[in-house]
């Protein structure tokens, strides 16, 4: 079943409602049998973000027959191990069958691996290693506005992720670029791994986006479906220039009393006794035993989507002849390159194919007559890296060709993990790393990137 929402409407309907916590019932049954099943996984914060996933898929425009038609809008899950909220809400909105993802979840060589992976129809990209998933929806928000598209992005975050030091690189990005087109969803159930989140590291999200000029909205209650539409609604309509949070505070465990707001069902499944109390707390019947059976037939692969491969084919432009007495410099020779490149593909009027991202180096990395050319297909992010690998990865996969240019030592090692996930999710990034090897010594090791010779 799957539901769709007006988006003009100022409120649900009682009857809206009432289908929504039907879904909920079905969707918490299958959080509990597949982690349990799998002896492995994440109820926990798949039970608190549960009610706003249902309600962002009822919102956005998605076509479960068509998971990459280029109208959908884009949710990008950054909590990559609420797997078993995420998948249990794609089967219930016609993905794939209940069936494809109990069998096959956590299995190796299934479809429906432990963190969100973009082989599942209806997931956007890889993610799991926390942090990422806000610079990949910078990007396509970034990319859809670039292009003038009306595509919606939702990026669904944990809160314990927020402690790290790329959300704030993605918060500047999309606020100096006034991407109204992005909402931001912060699961606030206030616990992660070790215990509570104000324990570990505490701060105020509200004031970490609102005071770096994001609106913050602030949902009290993250499990009522009134308060959750109104907030998402608002968002979705939003074409004010400022992009959009919501922190919602919601409980971990929801729904099943002995887990909730207990940080040990973050990522411990139910033994088969609790299973029993929980599916009946949920008023369904215990089932455990049949689906046990049933993962001992081999896991179908039928599910799998393939790679991205509808990248924009580009003209490669006239060739440039050096002489055999001129001289020149790689990344001269570089930057002119990338100026052929957008001579014979941006051209005026339309949106840019070639777009440039630099990270403060634009004189020294050779970009400069790039950015003379296609003003609009640069991007000067700052001094961070790791947020424009990431993002410039994302953009690489809605009809542009990126180029990340910054120096070796930054754009091979510093964000070695970015370009990693860059490659899961088969982007179309083009790394250009310059000042690599003997002939930059005087600046000194921190600069000097020789670590390809290992």
């Amino acid at each position: 079943m799957s539901l769709k929402f007006n988006p003009a409407a100022s409120e649900l309907t009682a009857e809206e409602i009432a289908t929504l916590k039907e879904m909920r019932t079905r969707c918490a049954r299958r959080i509990l049998l597949s982690t349990s099943l799998a002896a492995s996984g994440h109820p926990g914060g798949s039970l608190s973000s549960l009610d706003m996933l249902l309600v962002a898929y009822g919102l956005i425009n998605h076509d479960p027959a068509n998971p990459r038609t280029e109208e959908r809008d884009r949710m990008v899950e950054s909590i990559g191990h609420i797997s078993p909220g995420v998948y249990s809400v794609l089967a219930e909105n016609g993905y794939f069958s209940e069936e494809d993802f109990l069998i096959g979840f956590r299995r190796t060589g299934s479809g429906f691996p432990g963190h969100v992976e973009s082989i599942v129809p209806g997931v956007e990209w890889d993610t799991g290693n926390l942090g990422q998933g806000l610079s990949t929806a910078v990007g396509m928000a970034h990319a859809f506005k670039i292009q003038g598209k009306k595509n919606r992005v939702f990026c669904l975050m944990g809160d314990g992720e927020q402690q790290k030091g790329q959300i704030a690189e993605a918060i500047r990005h999309a606020v100096k670029y006034k991407l109204d087109n992005l909402t931001v969803l912060i699961d606030r159930n206030k616990l992660q791994i070790c215990g509570n989140t104000e324990d570990i590291m505490p701060q105020c999200m509200q004031k970490l986006y609102g005071g770096l000029g994001f609106n913050a909205v602030v949902v009290k209650e993250g499990h009522d479906y009134q308060a959750l539409y109104q907030a998402m609604r608002d968002a979705y309509r939003n074409i004010s220039g400022v992009p959009t949070v919501l922190v919602v505070k919601t409980v971990m465990g929801k729904g099943i009393s002995f887990m909730e707001n207990k940080a040990k069902y973050h990522g411990s499944p139910l033994p088969a006794d609790m299973l029993a109390d929980a599916l009946a707390e949920l008023g369904m019947d215990n089932d455990f035993a049949q689906w046990q059976e049933r993962r001992k037939e081999p896991v179908s692969t039928a599910t799998i989507m393939p790679p991205r491969a509808d990248y924009p084919e580009i003209q490669p432009g006239a060739p440039i002849v050096y002489a055999a007495d001129e001289k020149t410099d790689c990344r001269s020779g570089y930057g002119n390159a990338l100026l052929g490149l957008a001579e014979a593909n941006n051209k005026p009027g339309q949106p840019p194919v070639i777009v440039g991202v630099s990270c403060d180096l634009e004189g020294s990395v050779k970009m400069g007559d790039f950015h003379k050319h296609s003003p609009e297909g640069y991007l000067e992010l700052g001094i961070q890296e790791h947020h424009a690998a990431a993002t410039a990865g994302a953009m690489s996969c809605e009809n542009m060709v990126t180029f990340f240019s910054t120096f070796g030592s930054f754009a091979v090692s510093e964000v070695y993990n970015q370009n990693r996930l860059n490659d899961f999710n088969h982007t179309n990034i083009k790394v250009v790393a310059t000042h690599i090897g003997l002939d930059v010594g005087e600046d000194g090791p921190t600069h000097q990137c020789i670590d390809y010779l290992g």
